[in-house]
């Protein structure tokens, strides 16, 4: 079975002129989104990112390939889209919560939000329990007042919305 990284592999050479964003590009920037970003990763193209990334944690961080992080640097798809924000937002108390979205343009019109799931730290495990019996969490209504956000900061530009797992159950719209 094929994996985004495949298709990183496959059409990481073609840019979005010549191929428009497509649900592959959205999986892969969720995943994209459980990498080790933080605030200084504001104004940065994606590839200069990730070089920095791969060489502050190294070929292993939590388990996870970094084989993306080599490819980016070297994608025309992807390794210049600039990261207009991120925030990573994890606390205990007074509730679990754990938040992760970024901001990318993908053109001068475009810009995607990639919300980040729970990963396998304890407050995640937690917020997945409590999405169980709970119709709505606070990571939730963070997301939407960070979709809020972006569209008060932009708001001329079209706006995709990608995320894996609880990400994925982050607002669709305005």
């Amino acid at each position: 079975m094929a994996s985004t990284l495949d298709y990183l592999r496959w059409r990481g050479d073609l840019d979005f002129q010549t191929c428009p964003f497509n649900s592959l590009d959205a999986s892969l920037m969720a995943s994209l989104a459980y990498l080790p970003f933080d605030g200084s990763t504001v104004g940065h193209s994606l590839g200069e990112v990730a070089q920095s990334v791969y060489q502050r944690v190294g070929h292993d961080w939590q388990g996870l390939d970094k084989t993306e992080l080599l490819l980016l640097p070297k994608s025309p798809r992807l390794a210049d889209l600039t990261v207009l924000d991120w925030v990573n937002k994890m606390e205990i108390e007074p509730e679990p919560i754990q938040f992760n979205a970024g901001a990318f343009r993908l053109d001068e019109q475009t810009i995607l939000v990639a919300y980040r799931g729970t990963d396998q730290s304890m407050i995640g495990w937690s917020e997945d329990m409590v999405m169980n019996y709970t119709p709505e969490i606070t990571g939730q209504r963070l997301a939407a007042k960070y979709l809020n956000q972006i569209g008060q900061a932009y708001p001329k530009d079209r706006i995709y919305i990608t995320g894996h797992s609880k990400g994925a159950t982050m607002p669709t719209t305005l």
